[in-house]
């Protein structure tokens, strides 16, 4: 189970780091309540910092921890770094994963680099967006691949190992279109991501109100709980018992 629970978080990191959430939207919903990077940077002056716990059977694992920072001409960069340790996995064979965006004045994705080592991966990816295309670069631990891909100007890119980044101005029924490209074959797919419900969190004895976000991508359905102000709390990936909480 561990050894197909390290293979699996690879791959879902290898996927998740290339989803494109692009602002298609029911036509009644009004442009500044789709998700992007205006939504998330907008007014952004100083730096923020979001951590959460990763669990997996209740047991703590790691830590992904989430940065936010002006960078130069206007510019901001969204940083990340996740730490896994899987349970009967001997030391030394952790895994880390880092990377950054880059996103323009203009709130438009510049450049991206991300990579995962331990001792049994060596993997890294960057990105360039040149014109109307991403030039990608593609490092499997062995050789350097390179593609090209359609560049969304209103798409955001997910920061690494999760696939919610910021989603304010919820409501129950909304929905949107979300691009993902998979690094390993090159190839791009499309998935539905959707508000099921607005509920109840409990983290720590507190009760926070949130809106469950659910994507549905081949009958894979990993989700998230969101307050209204888009802060997320909560997310749960695809194999049961691995969880994220907000700490």
């Amino acid at each position: 189970m561990t050894k197909f629970l390290f293979a699996f978080i690879i791959a879902f990191w290898a996927v998740m780091t290339f989803i494109y959430i692009k602002n298609e939207v029911a036509p009644s919903l009004p442009a500044h309540s789709q998700p992007s990077y205006e939504t998330l940077l907008k007014n952004k002056t100083v730096i923020s910092q979001t951590k959460m716990g990763i669990f997996f059977g209740g047991a703590r694992i790691g830590f992904t921890t989430t940065k936010i920072e002006p960078a130069d001409m206007g510019s901001f960069k969204i940083s990340n770094s996740t730490k896994i340790r899987l349970p009967h996995i001997p030391a030394g064979n952790d895994i880390d994963m880092r990377g950054h965006t880059i996103i323009s004045a203009k709130y438009r994705l510049d450049s991206f680099e991300f990579k995962v080592t331990s001792s049994l991966v060596n993997y890294a990816v960057k990105g360039n967006v040149t014109g109307n295309d991403i030039a990608i670069e593609i490092f499997d631990g062995r050789e350097t691949k390179r593609h090209r891909m359609q560049n969304i100007p209103e798409a955001t890119l997910s920061n690494g190992f999760s696939p919610f980044l910021s989603m304010p101005n919820l409501t129950v029924g909304k929905e949107w279109t979300i691009h993902l490209f998979n690094p390993l074959s090159a190839g791009v797919e499309k998935a539905r991501a959707f508000v099921e419900q607005k509920t109840i969190l409990e983290i720590d004895d507190k009760a926070y109100d949130v809106y469950e976000v659910v994507i549905d991508y081949k009958g894979f359905k990993p989700r998230a709980w969101i307050t209204q102000e888009g802060e997320i709390l909560k997310e749960e990936l695809v194999i049961p018992g691995l969880y994220f909480i907000k700490e």
